[in-house]
């Protein structure tokens, strides 16, 4: 990946292992199952949050993850994957 921004063999590459492992699928909002798959690499950031009360929680760490992102062109549901899992980010 080069930034945010796929290149044409890894939109490609994504198109591949979407049809392999989740396609076709049918939205689960509006039945449809047409998407678009958007250009773009998304990232996830998450915390681990303690199970404490809210004054005493401090954020101790995080983990970002690169996603891919799916729309129903027709009702505009999104669905996210994974870049890792489809081989599409390295260690980051």
């Amino acid at each position: 990946m080069n930034g945010q921004t796929l290149t044409a063999a890894e939109k490609a590459q994504a198109r591949a292992w979407l049809d392999r492992h989740a396609s076709p699928a049918a939205c689960p909002h509006c039945g449809q199952s047409t998407w678009d798959l958007r250009e773009r690499v998304y990232v996830a950031q998450f915390y681990p949050v303690p199970f404490k009360p809210a004054e005493e929680v401090a954020i101790l760490g995080q983990s970002k993850i690169p996603l891919i992102m799916v729309v129903c062109v027709q009702c505009g549901f999104v669905k996210l994957f994974a870049a890792g899992v489809m081989g599409l980010a390295g260690n980051e």
